[in-house]
């Protein structure tokens, strides 16, 4: 039986869409007949070691407050860890990438999980790293020996391969696993009744677009138009009071609801609770060049809600404009506006537009799918 060792520096069990990510490539691992040892940073009130989906989970403390020094500490765990045998290594960012590379003595093969960039993405996390030039270029530069590096490089979504490429990488060692949806948690029900319910789920940050739809909200709002916006989130404090300020200068505070991280079983019931669901995505470097497959948009259609997000090239991958889903310049108020009043006045549409979203995810987008696909790379590998 074949040994894996799975790192991220992610939390794990954790909302969040990475969390959920990683958990179902566990589970598909060890149904697929590996040992698995998965190694993350240590969350509160976890154990540092136990056995999760079958998995040995083992957990790093990262007591230090800075960033940086958590991401040595957790390469310094990942270089300790390898001194024990495995066949394959298997990471999703350099800080658990750089020591399985740089290791002399190297008898696994590596996968690399590439769904983001730190030289792309921490600017967003940590304002101050724009103008730290040097620090970034060093990222840049230790994400591409990760990519060199790799026997295999996985990636969600056609935009994160293209954007690999650019960097020197040769296309035949990267492939496109889309993120999925456990359809026995998230399935199409009923709408609710009215008064109209909006949903967003996911993180707060910047990239996301909540700034702007809440702009656009504010417009609805003078069509006296009675509506709730829920908000999913990991409720970080730094960009919560971004949100709630402005909601509060918009008069919008009394149609906003902030909602505390769920697990999977709760985030099915908002969606089925909700009307129109959203994911105005910011025209950012992030979602532009770097791309995604955002999860939120595959539950939001697998529980047949019509999905407004932004018309950009990762989204159009998911989502065909006024079929399954509908997409706009979400850069213009007005027009994310427009989008929303138009489904709220026309709910037999919108109930069409997600009763196709449902069967697009069933036949496309599911875990169990992502899992068979991901044992198929590791057998044509090993």
């Amino acid at each position: 039986m074949n040994k894996i060792l799975y790192t991220s520096f992610d939390i794990v069990p954790a909302p969040k869409g990475s969390s959920v990510h990683i958990s179902y490539f566990t589970k598909a691992l060890v149904e697929g007949g590996y040992r698995v040892t998965l190694l993350t940073p240590l969350g509160k009130n976890q154990e540092e070691r136990e056995v999760y989906l079958g998995a040995k989970i083992k957990r790093i403390k990262l007591e230090d407050s800075n960033f940086l020094k958590k991401t040595l500490l957790f390469s310094q765990g990942v270089e300790k860890e390898l001194e024990r045998n495995y066949d394959i290594v298997q990471f999703r960012s350099i800080w658990g990438g750089l020591p399985a590379i740089y290791r002399k003595k190297k008898n696994y093969k590596i996968i690399y999980e590439a769904n983001g960039f730190p030289s792309i993405e921490l600017p967003y996390h940590y304002p101050w790293l724009k103008k730290e030039k040097i620090l970034l270029e060093k990222f840049r530069l230790q994400e591409i020996i990760c990519l060199q590096g790799a026997d295999i490089i996985i990636c969600p979504s056609e935009i994160i391969k293209k954007y690999i490429i650019s960097l020197g990488i040769i296309e035949n060692k990267i492939i496109v696993i889309p993120n999925g949806v456990n359809t026995e948690i998230f399935k199409g029900t009923f709408f609710p009744p009215l008064p109209l319910k909006l949903l967003y789920v996911g993180t707060l940050t910047p990239w996301q677009g909540i700034q702007l739809l809440l702009k656009s909200l504010s417009i609805i709002k003078k069509e006296k138009i009675e509506f709730t916006l829920n908000i999913l989130s990991d409720r970080k404090r730094k960009f919560e009071k971004l949100i709630l300020e402005l909601a509060f200068r918009l008069k919008l505070s009394e149609n906003l609801n902030l909602l505390n991280p769920l697990p999977q079983e709760g985030v099915s019931e908002i969606i089925s609770n909700s009307h129109i669901c959203l994911a105005p995505l910011e025209y950012t470097e992030r979602n532009l060049l770097q791309g995604c497959c955002p999860i939120k948009i595959l539950e939001y259609m697998a529980c047949g809600r019509p999905v407004v997000s932004s018309d950009i090239p990762c989204v159009r991958e998911i989502l065909e404009d006024g079929i399954d889903g509908i997409l706009c310049n979400c850069l213009k108020e007005e027009e994310l506006a427009e989008k929303i009043l138009y489904l709220s006045k026309n709910l037999s549409i919108a109930k069409e537009i997600g009763i196709r979203a449902i069967n697009k995810i069933r036949g496309k987008y599911t875990w169990h799918k992502a899992g068979q696909e991901l044992i198929q790379v590791l057998k044509n590998l090993i």
